[in-house]
């Protein structure tokens, strides 16, 4: 997530949060996930339901600021051992990192998913199968043997031509940037409802969009709703559309200034990557927001409109 996201993030729980806040109000416990990808982005609490998050007392909150990428999985080119045999693509690792064989199943659900999204249920069969030898959408990936390699043993290499990671980037971005990266539409967004789910979180707020349920309501917000004669959060599957998407991903964007490490001075190289991800889009508003933004702003939270938000009577 970028900078911005984790100021965001920040925001949001000080807004919502008994001690940091200046609404009184007692809803975000538990602090902001930051960089971890082991905790969500906000955990927010009703007196007397459990949660899995806080010490048994929350539910977690994936918060976005407007519309973008819900989860992702490096994708890479391994060169073959053999001379002459050409190389092909595989998913990244879906290991925790320094936890041997422990899998992180929200990774495990996209690499599933990358053989669904083609109607297929074995790996190679989908998505690989596209970029590695036959299907409309995987042509251009099959067409160019990427700059940007991994040897048999794991370490990263360059194809001919390429002795630098700017080099690799801007053969890259040329061969499988814009037009021609891989798009698959998965109709509605219960796909990520789903991802979420796997990461023990069931509700998001889209900055710009507002608050929706992931599939369930675990803290029984809509039944406060209904109790107050105000309509139902809305479901986000239902709410937006999904895809999955393959491209060129920049990773020096993620930082605090925004530039892409072939901006501005060598120190800011990042360097880039091939990831699969899941994006949405076409989201339908909701009438609640917890976490509302100052308008032009990707960080500041709206106070007067949160004050007036309905949603707060559920934790009146």
């Amino acid at each position: 997530m970028a900078q911005q996201g984790f100021v965001y993030e920040e925001n949001a729980y000080d807004a919502l949060n008994f001690q940091k806040g200046t609404l009184g109000l007692d809803i975000s416990i538990g602090g902001t996930a930051g960089a971890s990808a082991d905790k969500p982005d906000l955990t927010i609490q009703r007196k007397g339901i459990p949660g899995p998050w806080a010490g048994g007392k929350g539910h977690g909150v994936e918060l976005k600021i407007s519309p973008t990428a819900a989860g992702s999985l490096v994708m890479k080119y391994v060169v073959s051992s053999r001379a002459g045999k050409k190389g092909e693509w595989v998913y990244g690792s879906i290991n925790k990192s320094g936890d041997g064989d422990v899998v992180h199943a929200e990774k495990a659900f996209i690499r599933g998913m990358g053989d669904l999204g083609f109607g297929k249920k074995g790996e190679g069969e989908g998505l690989l199968k596209e970029m590695n030898s036959s299907g409309g959408r995987g042509k251009q990936w099959r067409l160019h043997d990427p700059a940007l390699r991994v040897n048999p043993d794991g370490s990263k290499c360059f194809g001919p031509g390429c002795d630098n990671i700017r080099a690799a980037y801007v053969l890259d971005l040329k061969h499988f940037g814009g037009q021609n990266e891989i798009k698959i539409p998965l109709g509605n967004a219960s796909a990520i409802s789903k991802y979420y789910n796997t990461k023990d979180t069931y509700y998001i707020n889209v900055g710009t969009h507002g608050f929706f349920l992931l599939g369930s309501d675990p803290l029984r917000l809509n039944k406060a709703m209904g109790e107050f004669g105000y309509p139902a959060i809305p479901d986000f599957g239902a709410a937006a559309k999904c895809m999955i998407r393959v491209r060129v991903h920049d990773k020096s964007r993620s930082g605090a200034s925004g530039a892409s490490f072939l901006e501005g001075a060598e120190d800011r190289v990042g360097g880039y990557q091939f990831t699969m991800t899941f994006q949405f889009s076409n989201v339908t508003k909701s009438p609640y927001n917890i976490a509302p933004l100052v308008a032009g702003s990707k960080s500041k939270i709206d106070l007067k409109h949160l004050k007036a938000d309905k949603l707060l009577c559920a934790w009146l």
